[in-house]
């Protein structure tokens, strides 16, 4: 398949290898971005968006990028940090009081080292969607072992322990403070919680995909939060082609963005955006349909967050069936009546977001040495050893990438954004053919950029 987009001609090996993806796996739709110094470099798609309405992928598609949700917590939390807002070492109950687990860090939940990887509680899909429920579950979680000894992926809890850290530190869910600190004022179409009326691709399931283990399974528990949430299933109810859990903050694994904003997302955190970047929007303009996020013209009113079925009244987290009375999270069995957000005994005063810029990089260069520092390698709690190293997901044989500045976060059926800046060079992809173990696409594509 020809794929439609630009590379620059230095850049000619990553569309040569996207256009042979098309060749050697089955993909059906799919788009690849690259920006070097902060310049787009490389906007290429092709293929279909969604096959039941025959839909072509475009440049702006998003799609549900799964633990690439990750990447915009991960790199949220890193600029508190470097504003003085948040010590990544100082234990989580100094911004959570309830918390407890004294010994357990922010840094500590950045390299799934925290020992929470899967809740004894199990919550329903409104609970979840509601948000509170959650945090009173992580709240009475026991550490399953001492935290700082070992690793196994946090999976749902990394987003929804980090967002409350964001959350009490700002007043806003980190949905919400990634779009008013990030995601508006650098024009990305990326949202933890996608605006309801946004378009997105459709996922479908490559042949062979092998199944997950059984439900009692400590990893099977980890990715459907207990049996909450289906994976990898996409068309039944609540599965990954739902809007009812396209449109809520699931930050550990609920991202929908396009390739674009991925990569212009690591570019600017790295060397800031090219004011000539095409496609960018001025903050709070074309960007989020009404329903989104607050930040100017054709936005959502202050502080809404989409639900499933429109947008909530200001400054509510939506349940399931429908919006909560204004200022509220909709109450659960065992959460404090009303669970008001923000209240100002346990969260911090509405913060001032600081203005962005598109000409600087977000975090700086110690910031980002910092967030390259590894926190964990080697067999996991489960005794799993696929090579990986964690901080942000880091260069190894696992995820081979540019060299050791390069960070980044994958996601379920082949989504992969990473940047280093070192090269200078910021990189996503992403597919809606979900492709199982030893899915080589992403792969072949940064063989090809390293190859440039």
């Amino acid at each position: 398949m020809r794929p439609t987009g630009h590379a620059d001609e230095k850049f000619g090996a990553v569309a040569d290898a996207f256009a042979r993806n098309f060749e050697d796996f089955p993909e059906l739709g799919a788009a690849v971005a690259v920006y070097s110094g902060g310049r787009k470099v490389v906007d290429l798609y092709a293929g279909t968006a969604d096959l039941t309405t025959g839909r072509a992928w475009t440049s702006e598609t998003v799609v549900p990028v799964f633990s690439c949700a990750k990447a915009l917590v991960s790199i949220s939390i890193h600029l508190l940090a470097q504003e003085g807002r948040l010590d990544l070492d100082a234990p989580v109950a100094t911004y959570w009081p309830e918390f407890g687990k004294e010994t357990i860090t922010s840094r500590m939940v950045l390299g799934h080292r925290a020992g929470l990887p899967v809740l004894d509680r199990t919550l329903t899909f409104d609970e979840i969607a509601a948000w509170t429920p959650v945090v009173r579950a992580i709240e009475e979680q026991e550490p399953l072992w001492a935290p700082g000894t070992t690793y196994e992926y946090h999976g749902h809890v990394f987003g929804f322990l980090l967002g409350e850290v964001i959350r009490r530190i700002t007043g806003l869910t980190p949905g919400r403070y990634f779009r008013q600190a990030i995601g508006d004022p650098l024009g990305l179409r990326a949202w933890i919680g996608v605006p309801p009326d946004e378009p997105v691709a459709r996922l479908t399931e490559a042949e062979g995909r092998p199944p997950m283990p059984g439900p009692e399974h400590l990893l099977t528990r980890i990715v459907t939060m207990n049996g909450a949430l289906v994976f990898p299933g996409l068309d039944e109810p609540h599965g990954w082609n739902d809007p009812d859990l396209l449109t809520i903050e699931l930050p550990g694994a609920g991202a929908v963005a396009s390739a674009d904003s991925l990569a212009a997302l690591f570019a600017a955190t790295i060397t800031g955006l090219s004011p000539a970047r095409s496609g960018v929007s001025p903050a709070g303009t074309g960007v989020n349909p009404a329903g989104a996020i607050p930040g100017g013209a054709g936005v959502n009113p202050a502080g809404a967050i989409p639900g499933g079925a429109g947008a909530s009244p200001a400054d509510t987290i939506p349940g399931a069936a429908g919006a909560s009375p204004a200022d509220t999270i909709p109450a659960a069995a065992g959460v404090r009546p009303a669970g008001v957000i923000p209240a100002a005994a346990d969260v911090s005063p509405a913060s001032v977001i600081p203005g962005r810029s598109t000409s600087g990089p977000l975090l700086s260069p110690a910031t980002i040495t910092d967030a390259l520092t590894e926190q964990s390698s080697g067999p996991s709690y489960l005794g799993f050893d696929a090579g990986a190293r964690w901080g942000f997901l880091l260069d190894s044989a696992f995820r081979p990438m540019l060299g050791p500045r390069s960070f980044g976060n994958d996601g379920a059926g082949g989504q992969f954004a990473f940047a280093d800046d070192e090269h200078g060079l910021a990189f996503a992809y992403v597919s809606n053919r979900m492709i199982g173990h030893g899915d080589a696409r992403a792969a072949n594509l940064i063989a090809a950029l390293k190859g440039c």
